[in-house]
C-alpha cells in the first residue's frame, strides 16, 4: 500500500503520561478505600476517563455517577499534569516522518490538554490535524477519531499507519482498515497482539516497507 499519513495515538506514544495518569486514578480511587487504582489504570488504560469511570464502578461497585468520577479524576490530573514529559525519541521521529508523510494525532483526551502540551513541547508545526475524544460522537474504542484524522487529512484509512499503545486504541485503528503499529511501552505490559506490527523501538519501522 502506498502510505500518505501518520497517526499517532498521544498518551504513552508521544508523551509519557501514563504513570501521572494513574497516579491520577490512584488518588481517586483512594477516596473510595480502594488501594490498587495505579496498577488498575495501568491494565485498563486507553478508553476516556468516563469510560474509565464506568468499568471502575462495575469492578469496585461503587454507587456514584460515571460523571462524578471523571470529574474527580480530572482535578487530580491537574494538580499533577505538569509531571508529564515527552517522549524524545518518538517526538525526534515524528519531525522525521513530517518532511515525507501527512501527520495526525488522534487521542482519546482532552483537546486542551493535547494542545496544551503541543504547544509546551513543540511538536505543533510537524501536526496538520490534531482530533480528541471531545471532538467526536464516540471515543476509542469507536473508529471515530481516526475517520476524522482521515477525513481531515484527505486520505482514506488505507492510505494510514496508526501507533497505538493500547487494545482500545488499537481497536478504533483496526476498525478503519488502518494498518496499526503496537507500540510496546516499557512501563506496562499489554496484549497488543491485534496490532499489525509490534515494536518497542519506533526508530526500527521501515515506514517505506508497510
Amino acid at each position: 500500500m502506498e502510505v500518505k499519513a501518520i497517526i499517532f495515538d498521544k498518551d504513552g506514544v508521544l508523551v509519557d503520561s501514563e504513570e501521572v495518569k494513574a497516579t491520577a486514578w490512584q488518588r481517586t480511587l483512594n477516596s473510595y478505600d480502594i488501594k490498587d487504582g495505579f496498577s488498575w489504570y495501568l491494565s485498563h488504560l486507553g478508553p476516556s476517563s468516563v469510560s474509565l469511570a464506568e468499568e471502575a464502578i462495575d469492578a469496585f461497585n461503587l454507587d456514584k455517577e460515571p460523571g462524578e468520577i471523571s470529574r474527580e479524576w480530572q482535578k487530580n490530573y491537574l494538580v499533577i499534569k505538569d509531571r508529564v514529559k515527552p517522549i524524545k525519541e518518538n517526538f525526534k521521529l515524528l519531525s522525521t516522518l513530517a518532511k515525507v508523510y501527512l501527520i495526525g494525532v488522534a487521542s482519546s483526551m482532552d483537546k486542551a490538554t493535547i494542545e496544551a502540551e503541543m504547544l509546551s513541547f513543540g511538536y505543533q508545526e510537524d501536526i496538520q490535524a490534531c482530533v480528541s475524544g471531545e471532538d467526536v460522537a464516540n471515543n476509542k474504542p469507536a473508529p471515530d477519531v481516526y475517520l476524522s484524522v482521515a477525513e481531515i487529512l484527505q486520505v482514506k484509512p488505507s492510505e494510514c499507519v496508526a501507533i497505538e499503545d493500547s487494545p482500545t486504541g488499537i481497536d478504533a485503528a483496526k476498525s478503519t482498515g488502518i494498518f496499526c503499529i503496537g507500540f510496546k511501552n516499557p512501563l506496562y505490559d499489554l496484549d497488543l497482539r491485534a496490532a499489525d506490527l509490534i515494536v518497542t523501538d519506533l526508530a526500527h519501522v521501515d515506514f517505506a516497507k508497510i
